[in-house]
């Protein structure tokens, strides 16, 4: 019996992203014209070059060699030519994110002695192909050489939330191997499982192999209660947290309680992905900078895929809507710049040590 995996296919139609051609380093006077970011192949490279990609850290790249993760969408390029993308355009460097397992961690490894000066890590989610909630699939992604593999992520493509039912095109492994889970759980009834506080407990006694490195959580496609729940108990232990993506859903009063514990929240810079709306979503990244602060704030690019800008272009075009829309540079520093940094266990970016001093 031939088993298939539903894939997300794009439509025919293009979509067109506003470039700011002739705006100035602040972004303040655009005037707008409309390229094509994508090919008949797949994204094509823009090159972009904007303040804000100079000493970035992008948190959130989906890049080969990977399956097509929780979205079934395929990777337009690999962690080398993503490295190489960052050097050109003078990016700090990215975090490789796999939903499926810890190759990440290898990769960056690779990436590294491929392009010296590129900081390359390893993202993981704890998904069913990786054993769900595996305290030695933690182990295995920290321990491989080089210590890259530095962000543990809660489920993401089997977590048990209505984002994940709502995406038809996504197979349930229990769907093509009965007996398996439907879904990784961490919490039931308002309290955390117990293998949930576990994996959050190694996390705090880990240092990265080699590179002696502070590992972070991420929270995975969590409902609003889990991420509060796992910023908590990530308080509780000392260990750093992203709340990975939140969305509307998540009350004012629960993000007031997840900046009040020092976690960071994602917003991703994902603006111009083929099958949304681009102003709904720069929309929502300016309420959540209003909302919570920029110092609270980590903007990664969810960027990488097929559908998308590359990961530099798509930071490149963030910036400039968001700088049109009155953010300002040193709230763009903040996000994509020092608070990665910070998140990471990192010293700051030389050019966000030169601004504050100017």
């Amino acid at each position: 019996m031939t088993r298939r995996f539903a894939t997300y296919a794009p439509g025919a139609a293009l979509l067109a992203c506003v470039v700011l051609l002739t705006a100035g380093a602040s972004g303040q006077t655009p005037a707008a014209a409309v390229p094509k970011w994508k090919g008949p192949n797949g994204p094509i490279d823009l090159k972009l070059q904007d303040p804000v990609l100079v000493g970035a850290l992008d948190l959130h790249a989906h890049l080969d060699p990977d399956m097509s993760g929780g979205g079934q969408v395929p990777r337009a390029m690999d962690a080398v030519d993503m490295a190489r993308m960052a050097k050109a355009r003078g990016m700090r460097g990215f975090a490789y994110k796999t939903h499926m397992d810890v190759s990440s961690a290898a990769s960056a490894y690779l990436a590294r002695k491929a392009v010296p000066g590129v900081e390359v890590f390893g993202r993981f989610a704890l998904n069913l192909t990786t054993g769900g909630l595996n305290p030695a699939a933690v182990m295995q992604f920290t321990s491989i050489k080089g210590g890259w593999g530095r962000i543990v992520e809660m489920p993401t493509r089997d977590a048990r939330v209505p984002q994940n039912d709502g995406r038809p095109w996504v197979t349930p492994w229990a769907a093509l191997f009965p007996g398996l889970p439907r879904s990784v759980p961490t919490a039931r009834d308002g309290e955390l499982l117990p293998e949930a506080r576990a994996i959050i407990a190694l996390v705090a006694t880990i240092k990265t192999t080699d590179s002696n490195g502070t590992v972070v959580l991420a929270t995975g496609h969590a409902t609003p209660e889990e991420h509060v729940l796992l910023a908590r108990e990530g308080r509780r232990l000392g260990v750093p947290v992203l709340l990975t993506h939140p969305g509307d859903n998540v009350t004012d009063a629960q993000y007031r309680d997840v900046k009040a514990l020092g976690a960071f929240v994602e917003v991703n810079a994902d603006f111009y992905q083929e099958r949304d709306d681009p102003e709904e979503k720069i929309a929502f990244a300016v309420k959540q900078i209003q909302r919570l602060g920029a110092e609270s704030i980590v903007m990664g690019t969810d960027c990488g895929q097929h559908d998308n800008p590359l990961p530099a272009d798509c930071l490149a075009l963030a910036a400039r809507a968001l700088r049109a829309r009155g953010v300002t540079d040193r709230q763009l520093d903040l996000m994509v710049k020092e608070n990665p940094a910070r998140l990471l266990g990192l010293p700051p970016p030389a050019s966000s040590r030169a601004t504050a001093s100017r």
